[in-house]
This record gives structure tokens, sequence and C-alpha cells, in this order.
């Protein structure tokens, strides 16, 4: 699914007040405004959910992330991202699960080396 022009900029503007640092709930406040308008929208949920990582709202940021996976099942952004705040609660088998999904997924070579070492890394400190 395409975003109308003025949804897309509306995540662009959420994207910058997140990244940005200094206001970053009025970023929140937008995908949330964009998520009550289209509850499928996977750009916002995914946004939404990587701000639940950052923030350490993990379930939060799983629930949105479980949900955009389910919308967007090749995304190994969001797999990754989900596994990261599973393993940020402790749930480190589940985190390599869906590493181990994430890794499969990948077409480049570099990027799945990483993930299969951050795999082993997590192994490690099980």
């Amino acid at each position: 699914m395409t975003l109308d022009s003025t949804t897309a900029n509306r995540l662009k503007l959420a994207t910058a007040y997140m990244d940005q640092g200094t206001a970053p709930m009025q970023g929140v406040g937008i995908l949330l405004d964009v998520i009550s308008k289209d509850s499928n929208n996977a750009d916002a949920l995914l946004l939404l959910g990587k701000f639940g990582i950052v923030s350490r709202q993990y379930d939060k940021a799983i629930v949105r992330l479980e949900k955009v996976v389910s919308l967007r099942p090749q995304n190994y952004d969001a797999l990754f991202l989900l596994a990261e705040a599973y393993r940020a609660k402790g749930d480190k088998d589940k985190a390599i699960q869906l590493l181990e999904k994430c890794a499969k997924m990948v077409d480049k070579p570099e990027l799945k080396k990483e993930i299969e070492q951050y795999i082993k890394n997590i192994k490690a400190k099980s």
C-alpha cells in the first residue's frame, strides 16, 4: 500500500521530531494520530515500535512491532527491532528465534554475518 503524500509528510515530520530529540513526544503524537485514522499503517507502527525501544517501553514496542510483522512478514527491520525488544525484556530465546528468522531473510552477506554474530553474542551471555 502506498502512502498518500500528506501521510508520508507527516511520517517524515514525526521522524524528524523523534530523531532530533528535542520534541520526541510531538513526533509520537503525530504517529498516534496517523494510527487513529489507519490502525494498519505499518510505517507509523514501525516508527512507534522503534521509539518504544528507545524509550524503554518494550511492551508497547512489542505490540506495535508484532502488528508490523503480521502486516509485512518480510520486513526484516521490524523483525530485528522486535527481537531487540524481546531481548531487552529478557526473553533471549524469543529474540534469538526472531533474529535467526531475520538472518534467513536478509540478502546482504555483510548484514547477515552481523546478525549471526549478534545471535552468538546473545547466546554467550545466556
